[in-house]
């Protein structure tokens, strides 16, 4: 199954207009909680929209302006998708767990499981960033022969 990344610019766009909305989500998912919770909340839950507004939102917007200003094209490199894909699974991880914790802080539960999901999103992280590197030195070296 080939995958269709058109322009990096577009793909990067609408990445981190997703990444706004979802963090709107969380954001209303947290506060709807917190009414059907009696009041109860945890700081879990209230910051899980951290992570998709701060690694999301925040890095995909940085990496479409570096791009531009380079004048290259991440979308075209054959790495991009994984890099992209293995991203957004660990900002996933780290909402996810943003989530589940506050739930069980709010129940009165704790589980040293939920640590696993941070341990995912290191995982994810450190293979979307060789993925990336990957992909910049493809797009310089193919910026170098066009020239």
């Amino acid at each position: 199954m080939k995958r269709n990344m058109k322009g990096s610019r577009n793909t990067l766009s609408r990445a981190y207009t997703a990444y706004a909305w979802i963090s709107v989500g969380l954001v209303f998912f947290a506060h709807v909680y917190r009414l059907f919770g009696h009041g109860m909340t945890s700081v879990s839950m209230e910051n899980a929209h951290l992570y998709t507004l701060g690694l999301g939102f925040a890095f995909m917007w940085i990496l479409n302006f570096v791009q531009v200003r380079l004048k290259i094209r991440l979308a075209s490199q054959k790495a991009f998708p994984w890099f992209f894909d293995i991203f957004n699974t660990g900002v996933a991880f780290l909402a996810a767990r943003g989530i589940i914790k506050g739930i069980l802080d709010i129940a009165g539960y704790a589980s040293p499981k939920v640590s696993i999901f941070v341990w995912c999103a290191v995982a994810c992280f450190a293979a979307a960033l060789v993925m990336l590197v990957l992909c910049f030195v493809m797009a310089f070296i193919q910026k170098k022969h066009a020239a």
